[in-house]
């Protein structure tokens, strides 16, 4: 019989009561590394509007997946964390949050840091963008603006 994780349950539970969803431990259903808990497909996936910061809260070693549009060819995204705690970003083109932190089109892993930053490359499309707390409890705000591509 899996390991029951009672932590793991109860932050997953805060994190639902509070209208977020968030990626659960593995050991909680005994599945893969990065299960996330959600009510339907993307359904969890949080939309960024260009310049405006959105605020989060992490435990240890989970995720939280946003959207980013381009809305031009001759642009391109660049998206900003800062907080406390160490985040981890990643940012594809596909929205599915496990490929998208295994074979990320774009990254930003610095040590122990909640200060991350990735600019993509040029062109009209929709980016997903995974905000993944390491060790420990993290609080972050992430920023995308969209940015003429020179």
């Amino acid at each position: 019989m899996p390991s029951f994780n009672i932590f793991a349950l109860m932050a997953t539970l805060f994190a639902l009561s509070m209208d977020q969803s968030y990626g659960v431990d593995t050991n909680l259903f005994g599945g893969r590394e990065n299960q996330f808990l959600c009510f339907g497909k993307n359904s969890d996936i949080v939309k960024l509007n260009d310049g405006v910061p959105k605020t989060g809260i992490l435990a240890a070693n989970l995720f939280r997946r946003y959207s980013f549009y381009v809305q031009s060819n001759f642009n391109k995204a660049e998206c900003t964390t800062t907080g406390t705690g160490d985040i981890d970003l990643f940012v594809c083109d596909d929205p599915e949050a496990e490929e998208c932190m295994q074979n990320p089109n774009y990254s930003s892993v610095t040590g122990q840091s909640s200060s991350e930053s990735v600019t993509t490359a040029g062109g009209e499309r929709t980016w997903y963008i995974i905000v993944k707390a390491q060790p420990e409890y993290s609080e972050y705000t992430i920023t995308c603006d969209e940015v003429p591509f020179i």
